[in-house]
């Protein structure tokens, strides 16, 4: 059994999710997409634009039809609201939703857009497990007792990991879910096995308080039930903080599926009430010099870069979310000692062309994520390097290139000569500020795209 080496580090852990004290349903993933207010329009709760999500109790009632999926619980004569701004709103029930962050769920009258008292949604619920040691417990018996099949052992040994690593109770924490034969209740004889061994559970609540065990809202003595609504096989791959415990994890398919519109299903999905932004999974070499920490997307890219590299390296949940890669550094590097790589797909270096035309629209500039990350950690006094790999091999993400030759440094501004060096397992800091400004996609009045002049280069320092 491998032990983690941070178990008894200074480092602090992540503070857990806010409590919930009420349940509120999440719209349709198809639809969300669908639903989210456009910019030239506006919630009606808010009289904003930008992550609000209107929907008609008929638009979701069509397509949970299409689906062949009940529809009990919403109706035509209502609109539904997910709105972020909608704190003080009568009847808001405050959800805590991926990178939305905080949202605030409520019900309209479709015709006066009164407030209306939502069926079942103010039905009690047990809140999220707040004590880090208890839930570290159960994820680490619920690993157990589901084991790992030698089909997605074999899929995780094609991906790079090394056999004896993986598994329950290994260094790097994977299980397998097994289909759902339809029987019910689904997958219940796995919260019945908890029940049995784990003695961090000391009564029904702590298990449901735990993500993705849950009962049927209509009877408070119904069966406890283990992901109920995903029926395909798939790895549970389990998230560890800054101190070794196990606070979550994700759920990747066999089988994805398609969605409504046509487009494939998500590879990866979260379970009910797990909140993802600001928060990151922490992959630890078993020999850390303290000089490097890197920072990229997903889970199994902190682990193989981790091995790679052997440093230290944090994988945020889903792209977009800089504010973990900010947390990451606060925890992990809090006496600004390691040289922050950020190593993210090729996809977040620089905004694509259509990116640009679309924010030449809304005349403004969104910068990525690297551009995000990168500006946050050098205003915090941390060293930031950026990773770059040959794309024309068709590698996006860093796992695609770890075999191939890196270099690190920055994008260079137009008509400067960048500051790159090669790498086979070790990164030289960039010491440039040049590269947080490039990284946003900005463009120089000047135009000096062949002969650098003094307009373009950073205040208080001379050209390279």
């Amino acid at each position: 059994m491998w032990l983690h080496p941070l178990r008894s580090h200074r480092i602090a852990a992540s503070p857990p999710p806010p409590r919930q004290s009420r349940a509120a349903p999440l719209p349709p993933h198809a639809l969300q997409t669908h639903g989210r207010v456009k910019t030239r329009q506006r919630c009606i709760e808010c009289g904003q634009g930008g992550k609000c999500i209107n929907l008609t109790g008929i638009e979701i009632i069509e397509h949970l039809a299409e689906q062949g999926l009940s529809a009990r619980r919403w109706s035509a004569a209502h609109i539904y609201v997910w709105c972020v701004n909608g704190a003080s709103a009568e009847g808001a029930i405050e959800i805590q939703w991926g990178f939305m962050g905080t949202a605030w769920f409520m019900v309209k009258d479709a015709a006066t857009y009164a407030a209306v008292t939502p069926r079942r949604a103010h039905a009690a619920t047990i809140p999220v497990l707040d004590d880090p040691d208890k839930l570290d417990a159960i994820l680490r018996t619920l690993a157990r007792t589901c084991g790992l099949s030698d089909v997605h052992r074999k899929k995780l040994v094609d991906r790079g990991y090394a056999g004896h690593e993986i598994g329950p109770g290994e260094r790097f924490l994977f299980a397998s879910l097994a289909e759902d034969t339809g029987e019910r209740p689904r997958r219940g004889r796995i919260a019945l096995a908890l029940l049995a061994r784990e003695t961090a559970i000391d009564r029904v609540e702590t298990l449901l308080g735990v993500y993705g065990f849950e009962r049927d809202h209509r009877r408070a003595d119904s069966i406890i039930e283990f992901l109920p609504n995903r029926t395909s096989a798939g790895i549970l791959e389990f998230s560890v903080d800054a101190a070794g415990r196990v606070f979550g994890y994700e759920y990747a398919p066999d089988d994805p599926g398609v969605e409504a519109n046509g487009k494939p299903g998500a590879k990866r999905i979260s379970p009910h009430r797990f909140t993802k932004s600001g928060r990151y999974h922490l992959a630890i070499p078993i020999v850390d010099d303290g000089t490097h920490l890197y920072h990229t997307e997903g889970t199994h890219k902190a682990n193989l870069i981790c091995d790679a590299l052997h440093a230290p390296a944090v994988g945020t949940f889903g792209m977009g979310n800089a504010s973990a890669i900010i947390n990451a550094a606060k925890d992990l590097d809090p006496n600004k000692e390691r040289v922050h790589v950020l190593t993210l797909d090729s996809n977040q270096w620089t905004l694509t062309p259509e990116q640009i035309a679309e924010h030449k629209k809304l005349h403004k500039t969104i910068p990525t994520t690297e551009g995000v990350a990168a500006r946050d950690l050098a205003a915090g006094g941390w060293r930031v390097a950026l990773a770059r790999w040959d794309v024309a091999t068709g590698a996006n993400g860093p796992d695609d290139a770890q075999r191939a030759t890196m270099t690190t440094g920055a994008p260079s501004h137009p008509g400067h000569r960048a500051r790159t060096s090669r790498m086979t397992g070790s990164v030289a800091p960039s010491t440039s500020t040049r590269p947080i400004s490039s990284a946003f996609g900005r463009k120089c009045p000047k135009r000096c795209a062949r002969t650098p002049k003094t307009h373009c280069r950073p205040r208080g320092r001379t050209a390279a």
